[in-house]
């Protein structure tokens, strides 16, 4: 029984070595054939059920020395199924964990630029009340001392209220000093590269994926969607993510996830 290595290792037979030469000759005068009369037409006929048979033949060959082969490659691929359905759950469950993470550490990292950015919204204001306050005091200061002087200059009560007033509110409408304008908040979001001491290297980027949450709004807006398929709608929210603008479809929620690789 021919066994696969075997198999690969036999030269052809030495009949198709010997039938090469009048396959040769039968093929070429199959190109050169020219129907023009009955004997001619059936003439043609006698070719091709010739090349039939001698493809019949080569197929025969092929099939049963290729048999063992497949069938030893189909024992392999059976053996190999559930070592692979096994690592593939392994990586299936350390793939939602790096996602689980990176999603956790993107919410740390935008809680973190809230606070950030409310600290320094929370310190401008308070910069801004203490110089208000600062200028009611100089004009509060402004007034008297433009009272005092305007009585010892001999000017009535009254009048010397007047131009207290005048120079509290010249005081009051001097623009405010403005306060150091705040540095933009930069809070660096998860790492997207992991290099392990032992050399192992995970990258993790994030890509579009989407949910059809009205199948009929969405085949309303895209009628080249009407069987569904994952690729139209990605496409297109990829050409709208590409041309500036978030993706929006009608019936579809679409959303960036993260996708480990390496």
């Amino acid at each position: 029984m021919s066994t696969p290595e075997t198999a690969l290792q036999q030269p052809a037979p030495a009949a198709l070595e010997v039938q090469r030469p009048k396959l040769t000759a039968l093929v070429a005068t199959a190109k050169n054939h020219r129907i023009t009369d009955t004997p001619t037409r059936e003439m043609a006929a006698t070719l091709r059920l010739e090349l039939k048979g001698a493809e019949k033949r080569a197929k025969g060959y092929e099939d049963f020395h290729c048999r063992p082969l497949t069938e030893q490659v189909e024992r392999i691929r059976d053996q190999v199924r559930p070592l692979k359905a096994l690592v593939k759950e392994g990586v299936e469950a350390i793939d939602r964990e790096v996602s689980r993470d990176f999603q956790e550490q993107r919410r740390l990292a935008a809680e973190a630029r809230r606070k950030a950015e409310d600290e320094a919204r929370a310190a401008m204001e308070a910069a801004e009340a203490n110089a208000r306050e600062e200028r009611a005091a100089e004009a509060r200061a402004a007034e008297e001392r433009a009272r005092q002087e305007a009585i010892a200059a001999g000017f009535k009560k009254r009048e010397a209220e007047q131009l207290a007033q005048m120079e509290k509110a010249d005081v009051e409408e001097r623009p405010l000093q403005s306060g150091p304008v705040a540095a933009p908040v930069y809070v660096p979001g998860p790492a997207k590269t992991t290099v392990a001491s032992s050399g192992a290297r995970m990258a993790v980027s994030e890509v579009w994926d989407f949910e059809i949450t009205d199948p009929v709004a969405l085949l309303r807006a895209m009628p080249e969607a009407f069987d569904l398929k994952r690729g139209t709608v990605l496409t297109e929210i990829r050409c709208q993510d590409r041309s500036g603008r978030l993706p929006q479809i009608p019936g579809v929620r679409a959303f960036k996830k993260p996708q480990p690789r390496g």
